[in-house]
């Protein structure tokens, strides 16, 4: 079961990562700027997830 579990994070793990990349090329179409605002604020979040989860 432990690598059953193992594998399904990896696949949420991708999962995760093919979606930010979708919304952050969706959003550069629209709004550059806004774009990479977006993808900074994400990766701060995420860090503070790291730190105080």
């Amino acid at each position: 079961m432990p690598q059953l579990y193992g594998r399904i994070l990896i696949l949420c793990a991708v999962h995760e990562e093919l979606l930010i990349e979708v919304t952050y090329q969706w959003l550069k179409e629209r709004s550059p700027d806004y774009a990479d605002k977006w993808f900074r604020n994400l990766i701060n979040t995420m860090a503070t997830l790291q730190q105080q989860p």
